[in-house]
Protein backbone atom coordinates (compact mmCIF):
# COMPACT_ATOMS: atom_id res chain seq x y z
CA UNK A 1 0.00 0.00 0.00
CA UNK A 2 2.90 1.94 0.84
CA UNK A 3 4.61 1.43 -2.64
CA UNK A 4 1.55 2.31 -4.15
CA UNK A 5 0.59 5.60 -2.17
CA UNK A 6 4.00 7.01 -3.29
CA UNK A 7 3.30 6.21 -7.21
CA UNK A 8 0.36 8.16 -6.92
CA UNK A 9 1.37 11.10 -5.07
CA UNK A 10 4.35 11.55 -7.75
CA UNK A 11 2.14 11.06 -10.50
CA UNK A 12 -0.69 13.31 -9.10
CA UNK A 13 1.36 15.75 -6.92
CA UNK A 14 -2.00 16.19 -4.87
CA UNK A 15 -1.42 17.04 -1.13
CA UNK A 16 -3.78 14.69 0.08
CA UNK A 17 -2.61 11.55 -1.53
CA UNK A 18 1.44 13.41 -0.32
CA UNK A 19 0.06 12.40 3.24
CA UNK A 20 -1.29 9.21 2.73
CA UNK A 21 2.15 8.53 1.13
CA UNK A 22 4.10 9.84 4.20
CA UNK A 23 1.60 8.23 6.56
CA UNK A 24 1.76 5.13 5.05
CA UNK A 25 5.40 4.64 4.25
CA UNK A 26 6.43 5.71 7.95
CA UNK A 27 3.86 3.38 9.54
CA UNK A 28 5.38 0.40 6.65
CA UNK A 29 8.99 1.44 8.07
CA UNK A 30 8.18 1.41 12.07
CA UNK A 31 6.46 -2.49 11.23
CA UNK A 32 9.18 -3.71 9.61
CA UNK A 33 11.63 -2.62 12.51
CA UNK A 34 9.17 -3.93 14.69
CA UNK A 35 9.62 -7.22 12.99
CA UNK A 36 13.14 -6.99 12.77
CA UNK A 37 13.78 -6.09 15.94
CA UNK A 38 11.36 -9.50 17.16
CA UNK A 39 13.35 -11.24 14.93
CA UNK A 40 16.62 -10.37 16.44
CA UNK A 41 15.56 -10.58 20.32
CA UNK A 42 13.85 -14.35 19.79
CA UNK A 43 17.44 -15.39 17.98
CA UNK A 44 19.32 -14.02 20.99
CA UNK A 45 17.05 -15.93 23.25
CA UNK A 46 17.25 -19.24 21.25
CA UNK A 47 21.40 -18.72 21.56
CA UNK A 48 20.83 -18.40 25.38
CA UNK A 49 18.41 -21.56 25.54
CA UNK A 50 21.24 -23.08 23.43
CA UNK A 51 24.30 -21.73 26.04
CA UNK A 52 21.73 -23.19 28.89
CA UNK A 53 21.69 -26.44 28.14
CA UNK A 54 25.54 -26.86 28.40
CA UNK A 55 25.49 -24.57 31.44
CA UNK A 56 26.67 -25.94 34.74
CA UNK A 57 24.79 -25.45 38.25
CA UNK A 58 26.77 -22.29 38.77
CA UNK A 59 26.00 -21.12 35.35
CA UNK A 60 22.41 -21.93 36.15
CA UNK A 61 22.05 -19.65 39.36
CA UNK A 62 23.35 -16.81 37.90
CA UNK A 63 20.84 -16.84 34.99
CA UNK A 64 18.79 -16.29 38.06
CA UNK A 65 20.72 -13.27 39.53
CA UNK A 66 19.28 -9.82 38.02
CA UNK A 67 15.94 -8.80 36.11
CA UNK A 68 16.94 -9.96 32.53
CA UNK A 69 15.63 -13.66 32.66
CA UNK A 70 14.04 -13.29 36.29
CA UNK A 71 10.62 -13.76 34.82
CA UNK A 72 11.62 -14.99 30.87
CA UNK A 73 9.63 -18.41 30.60
CA UNK A 74 11.48 -20.28 28.18
CA UNK A 75 14.85 -19.52 30.22
CA UNK A 76 12.92 -20.53 33.85
CA UNK A 77 11.70 -23.94 31.74
CA UNK A 78 15.28 -24.47 30.33
CA UNK A 79 16.73 -24.02 34.31
CA UNK A 80 13.70 -26.27 35.48
CA UNK A 81 13.96 -29.18 33.38
CA UNK A 82 18.35 -29.24 33.72
CA UNK A 83 19.51 -32.33 35.30
CA UNK A 84 22.72 -30.05 36.56
CA UNK A 85 19.80 -27.52 38.60
CA UNK A 86 20.36 -28.01 41.98
CA UNK A 87 17.53 -28.15 44.68
CA UNK A 88 18.37 -24.48 45.77
CA UNK A 89 18.25 -23.04 42.35
CA UNK A 90 15.05 -24.91 41.89
CA UNK A 91 13.32 -23.73 45.18
CA UNK A 92 14.36 -20.08 43.87
CA UNK A 93 12.62 -20.65 40.60
CA UNK A 94 9.40 -22.35 42.44
CA UNK A 95 9.08 -19.25 45.05
CA UNK A 96 8.63 -16.54 42.31
CA UNK A 97 5.14 -15.05 42.78
CA UNK A 98 3.93 -15.58 38.94
CA UNK A 99 0.60 -17.31 38.25
CA UNK A 100 1.95 -17.50 34.29
CA UNK A 101 4.92 -20.14 35.69
CA UNK A 102 1.85 -22.58 36.72
CA UNK A 103 0.65 -22.76 33.58
CA UNK A 104 0.82 -24.98 30.02
CA UNK A 105 2.71 -22.15 27.10
CA UNK A 106 3.93 -22.90 24.10
CA UNK A 107 6.13 -21.09 21.54
CA UNK A 108 8.93 -21.63 18.84
CA UNK A 109 10.56 -25.08 19.46
CA UNK A 110 14.38 -23.53 19.23
CA UNK A 111 12.75 -21.35 22.34
CA UNK A 112 11.08 -24.48 24.04
CA UNK A 113 14.02 -26.71 23.88
CA UNK A 114 13.38 -29.84 25.27
CA UNK A 115 10.26 -29.18 26.44
CA UNK A 116 8.36 -30.03 23.41
CA UNK A 117 4.86 -30.79 25.74
CA UNK A 118 4.89 -27.15 26.78
CA UNK A 119 4.84 -28.53 30.17
CA UNK A 120 4.89 -25.54 32.90
CA UNK A 121 7.73 -24.34 34.48
CA UNK A 122 6.35 -25.39 37.90
CA UNK A 123 5.39 -28.85 36.85
CA UNK A 124 9.02 -29.26 35.24
CA UNK A 125 10.31 -27.83 38.78
CA UNK A 126 8.64 -30.80 40.22
CA UNK A 127 9.31 -33.51 37.64
CA UNK A 128 13.14 -32.42 38.18
CA UNK A 129 15.17 -35.24 40.22
CA UNK A 130 16.62 -32.79 42.23
CA UNK A 131 13.57 -31.28 43.64
CA UNK A 132 13.26 -31.26 47.78
CA UNK A 133 10.52 -31.99 49.78
CA UNK A 134 10.41 -28.50 50.58
CA UNK A 135 10.21 -27.41 47.32
CA UNK A 136 6.81 -30.04 46.39
CA UNK A 137 5.21 -28.71 49.72
CA UNK A 138 5.67 -25.03 48.48
CA UNK A 139 3.75 -25.91 44.98
CA UNK A 140 0.96 -28.31 46.50
CA UNK A 141 -0.49 -25.30 46.64
CA UNK A 142 -0.80 -23.97 43.08
CA UNK A 143 -3.57 -22.56 41.79
CA UNK A 144 -2.85 -24.90 38.75
CA UNK A 145 -4.26 -29.16 39.17
CA UNK A 146 -1.76 -30.34 36.69
CA UNK A 147 1.15 -29.28 39.04
CA UNK A 148 -0.80 -30.85 42.21
CA UNK A 149 -1.28 -33.92 40.60
CA UNK A 150 2.63 -34.04 39.93
CA UNK A 151 3.60 -33.23 43.29
CA UNK A 152 1.22 -35.72 44.70
CA UNK A 153 3.36 -38.36 42.44
CA UNK A 154 6.83 -37.36 43.61
CA UNK A 155 8.08 -39.70 46.09
CA UNK A 156 9.77 -37.00 47.58
CA UNK A 157 6.08 -35.33 48.44
CA UNK A 158 5.92 -35.26 52.53
CA UNK A 159 3.30 -37.63 53.63
CA UNK A 160 0.94 -35.05 55.34
CA UNK A 161 0.86 -32.95 52.03
CA UNK A 162 -0.08 -36.33 49.97
CA UNK A 163 -3.16 -36.54 52.38
CA UNK A 164 -3.97 -33.05 52.03
CA UNK A 165 -4.36 -33.68 48.24
CA UNK A 166 -6.10 -36.56 48.50
CA UNK A 167 -8.93 -34.72 50.48
CA UNK A 168 -8.44 -31.82 48.36
CA UNK A 169 -8.87 -33.64 44.88
CA UNK A 170 -12.66 -34.03 46.01
CA UNK A 171 -13.21 -30.22 45.49
CA UNK A 172 -11.73 -29.99 42.06
CA UNK A 173 -13.57 -30.68 38.76
CA UNK A 174 -10.52 -31.78 37.16
CA UNK A 175 -9.31 -33.92 40.67
CA UNK A 176 -8.42 -36.92 38.92
CA UNK A 177 -5.49 -35.44 37.48
CA UNK A 178 -4.35 -35.84 41.74
CA UNK A 179 -5.58 -39.04 41.39
CA UNK A 180 -3.55 -39.81 39.02
CA UNK A 181 -0.27 -38.74 40.85
CA UNK A 182 -1.38 -40.85 44.20
CA UNK A 183 -2.08 -43.88 42.11
CA UNK A 184 1.52 -43.32 40.52
CA UNK A 185 3.13 -42.98 44.01
CA UNK A 186 5.28 -45.48 45.26
CA UNK A 187 5.13 -44.13 48.53
CA UNK A 188 1.34 -43.39 48.59
CA UNK A 189 0.01 -44.73 52.02
CA UNK A 190 -2.05 -47.80 51.30
CA UNK A 191 -5.26 -46.56 52.70
CA UNK A 192 -5.01 -44.34 49.55
CA UNK A 193 -4.96 -46.61 47.27
CA UNK A 194 -7.28 -48.60 48.62
CA UNK A 195 -9.65 -45.84 48.60
CA UNK A 196 -9.16 -44.87 45.02
CA UNK A 197 -9.66 -48.50 44.08
CA UNK A 198 -13.19 -48.59 45.76
CA UNK A 199 -14.70 -45.61 45.06
CA UNK A 200 -12.23 -43.85 41.48
CA UNK A 201 -14.84 -43.39 38.56
CA UNK A 202 -11.47 -43.02 36.63
CA UNK A 203 -10.30 -45.64 33.86
CA UNK A 204 -5.91 -44.35 34.32
CA UNK A 205 -6.58 -44.34 38.30
CA UNK A 206 -7.74 -47.63 38.14
CA UNK A 207 -5.14 -48.71 35.59
CA UNK A 208 -2.63 -46.43 37.34
CA UNK A 209 -2.86 -48.42 40.70
CA UNK A 210 -2.74 -51.74 39.07
CA UNK A 211 0.67 -51.05 38.21
CA UNK A 212 1.80 -49.48 40.86
CA UNK A 213 3.72 -51.93 42.59
CA UNK A 214 3.21 -50.58 46.24
CA UNK A 215 -0.30 -51.60 45.78
CA UNK A 216 -1.35 -54.31 47.73
CA UNK A 217 -2.56 -57.81 46.05
CA UNK A 218 -5.64 -57.84 47.37
CA UNK A 219 -6.11 -54.07 46.60
CA UNK A 220 -5.05 -55.02 42.31
CA UNK A 221 -7.51 -57.99 42.55
CA UNK A 222 -9.99 -55.39 43.41
CA UNK A 223 -8.52 -52.98 40.45
CA UNK A 224 -8.91 -55.50 38.17
CA UNK A 225 -12.67 -57.23 38.84
CA UNK A 226 -13.55 -53.12 38.28
CA UNK A 227 -11.83 -53.05 34.98
CA UNK A 228 -12.48 -56.76 33.74
CA UNK A 229 -16.55 -55.64 34.57
CA UNK A 230 -16.27 -51.95 33.09
CA UNK A 231 -17.05 -50.62 36.63
CA UNK A 232 -15.71 -46.94 35.53
CA UNK A 233 -16.67 -44.31 33.55
CA UNK A 234 -14.45 -44.18 29.93
CA UNK A 235 -12.03 -41.40 29.06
Amino acid sequence: YAIGALIRARKTRRRRHVILASVSTVLSVAYLTFLLMDAIIDHQMAATIVQLETSNSAELEGFLEGDTYSNNLFVLAAIAMHPDATSTTLARIAAIDDLSLHEKFGGPAELMGGNHRGYAVMRLVVLNPQVSSETLALLSRSPDTYVLGDVAGNMLTPKAVVERLNLERHNKSDGYLIEWGLANNKRTPESILRELAENSRNEYTLQNIGRNPSTPSEVKKLVERRITSGDYERN
